[in-house]
């Protein structure tokens, strides 16, 4: 019998079993796709498996197929107990390690909405802003998912290392991840984030647009009141509307609430 599949177990009687198969197989042996047994104990939540693991010697960076160590796949999976254990036993070791999309476990924990996770990544140091390699954040992802508790977990315990308006390679914030993924809940909070925390130029030209083209007149509203810069808000109204583009161009020019019926007016069109 090999170690991996017993590390799975969640019976009580898992370390003994673990001890006996030890005998015959390396802590760290592996499945089809690189798991290890600390990796496969660290995905299902057995604690008393990770804990045998670790003090029998098994490595905690080592990684499967897709790039993902026992930290990444407790932290994808929401396993706090789990996460803690592997913190309190390696420290920030690997901590900001990514996976083959360019995921750290700070990543896989914000999207799935592990805000217990979270809140330990961050206590051990992990970076709020990391970037995978289409350059989202852990806020980014939360946002697009609809997380919103880990969304205001992240706004409130990464303040100061965390900067909201960060676009991705595409150049979407937060924001327009949440417009995307219809988390108008979550771009409220962003907004708020936004306006406390970027008054130059708090919303991106990506989230005006999604706002604009799929007509939430009402988050509209608070993304105006966030202030966006007149050349934004002016370039994302004649891109989306050339048709209207000379008296578009002018809206710099006109009063505040004028200018808020012109684009109440645009996101109507929009979707007649």
């Amino acid at each position: 019998m090999r170690l991996w599949p017993v590390a799975g177990q969640g019976t009580a009687g898992v370390a003994e079993a673990l001890e006996r198969v030890a005998a015959h197989d390396s802590v760290d042996a592996t499945d089809d796709i690189s798991r290890s047994p600390l990796i496969l104990a660290s995905s299902v939540g057995n604690y008393r498996a990770v804990k045998w693991l670790l003090d029998a010697g098994a490595d905690p960076g080592r990684r499967d197929v897709m790039g993902r160590a026992a930290l990444f796949c407790a932290s994808e999976a929401g396993r706090a107990t789990i996460v803690a254990l592997l913190l309190e036993w390696s420290g920030s070791q690997g901590i900001d390690a990514c996976n083959s999309a360019g995921w750290v476990p700070m990543h896989a924990a914000a999207k799935h909405g592990h805000v217990d996770v979270v809140a330990l990544l961050l206590g051990a140091g992990a970076s709020p802003a990391a970037r995978d390699f289409e350059g989202r954040t852990p806020l980014s992802l939360a946002a697009a998912a609809g997380e919103l508790e880990t969304v205001g977990a992240l706004l409130q315990t990464a303040a100061g290392r965390l900067t909201v308006t960060m676009e991705s390679n595409f150049g979407w914030t937060a924001m327009a991840y949440a417009i995307n993924g219809r988390s108008l809940a979550c771009a409220r909070l962003l907004a708020a984030a936004c306006r406390d925390t970027s008054p130059t130029n708090p919303v991106g030209e990506r989230a005006l647009e999604r706002c604009v083209s799929e007509g939430h007149a009402g988050l509209l509203d608070t993304l105006l009141e966030a202030r966006p810069a007149e050349d934004v808000l002016a370039r994302v109204m004649v891109s989306l509307h050339p048709a209207r583009a000379t008296e578009l161009r002018s809206a710099a020019a006109w009063a505040p609430r004028r200018r808020l019926v012109a684009w109440r007016s645009a996101v109507a069109a929009a979707q007649a």
